[in-house]
């Protein structure tokens, strides 16, 4: 009897699991550490980058993370 509810809980839980995916976002750093295996790595070419400042903000005060 206890396999036969486990077995019940199985399969509605994998019913769940199918309607719900997480995705990383398709941008060039989409999660800490660059991807989902925290390689550091993003998927774009980057060699084109010259490494300038491309914009700037002036804040009231010093900025904590």
């Amino acid at each position: 009897m206890a396999s036969l509810g486990f077995l019940a809980f199985l399969i509605f839980f994998t019913s769940l699991s199918k309607g719900a995916s997480a995705q990383l976002a398709d941008s060039a750093w989409p999660h800490f550490h660059g991807d989902i295996k925290n390689t550091g790595q993003s998927k774009y070419d980057t060699s084109k980058v010259n490494g300038g400042i491309n914009w700037r903000f002036k804040t009231k005060g010093q900025i904590e993370t």
